[in-house]
């Protein structure tokens, strides 16, 4: 039997309360633990044990200026002490098992205005980090 696979056609991202989907070109949340070394004299392997939980959203989106675009949503966003709620899913389709919604508060650590070749489309990339835990939801 073929395994399952899904084709990626209308991801949801918001940031801040902003929905930015429709200029999202790709992006990609990162959940890990710290990976910690305890190992010990006599040890002939590196033990390891997990640490501290870290999440980052980091991605790549159509430059778009003016309300309600890049720009004017993440600007603002950039060295704030303030955390933004950021929420993702694969699908923009209604939470459920086969489409989960991640969801946690975040700092936004890069954002470059613009940046493209003559000829070519303005991308933005940028780099979300944790404020807080990273949490899934299935309904």
């Amino acid at each position: 039997m073929a395994a399952a696979v899904k084709v990626v056609k209308a991801q949801f991202v918001s940031v801040n309360g902003v929905d930015i989907s429709a200029q999202c070109k790709e992006y990609s949340l990162t959940y890990e633990a710290e990976e910690l070394d305890k190992s010990a004299s006599g040890d002939g392997t590196k033990i390891s044990h997990p640490g501290l939980l870290n999440w980052r959203l980091t991605g790549n989106f159509f430059q778009k200026f003016g309300a309600g675009g890049i720009d004017a949503t993440l600007f603002p966003l950039v060295g704030s002490e303030t955390a933004v709620p950021v929420i993702v899913r694969i699908d923009s389709a209604v939470v459920a098992a086969e489409n989960p919604q991640y969801s946690g508060n975040g700092y936004l650590f890069k954002y470059p205005p613009f940046g493209a070749q003559h000829g070519q489309i303005a991308m933005v990339a940028i780099e979300i980090g944790a404020a807080g835990p990273l949490t899934r939801a299935i309904a």
